[in-house]
């Protein structure tokens, strides 16, 4: 039995079983939220914390471009602002994971 408070790290690896995408799945979610063809209800979400179509559109092709094999990474080397463009990115794809389990 546990008596002193205990605190668990656990890597990102520990989310896969409850249907959170890693590393290059969540990745190619957040290129596919940001593309042209997908609905315009994450577009907008993006819009309304002020980020530009334009923007979207950037961050999306230098996503795509990047060498980094994950979100986190490309985001490290990003002004503030693309973080938290990033930051909006990653909430809207991971959200809808766990609204399907």
């Amino acid at each position: 039995m546990i008596t002193k408070s205990t605190v668990f790290v656990l890597g990102a690896g520990s989310s896969v079983d409850f249907g959170y995408p890693l590393g290059k799945s969540l990745v190619d979610i957040i290129i596919q939220d940001l593309g042209p063809e997908n609905n315009k209800n994450s577009i907008s979400l993006f819009n309304g914390f002020g980020f530009s179509e334009e923007e979207l559109s950037l961050f999306r092709e230098q996503l795509i471009n990047s060498v980094f094999p994950s979100i986190d990474s490309f985001l490290e080397h990003r002004n503030e602002e693309e973080r938290n463009l990033g930051k909006i990115a990653i909430a809207n794809a991971i959200i809808p994971s766990r609204a399907s389990k």
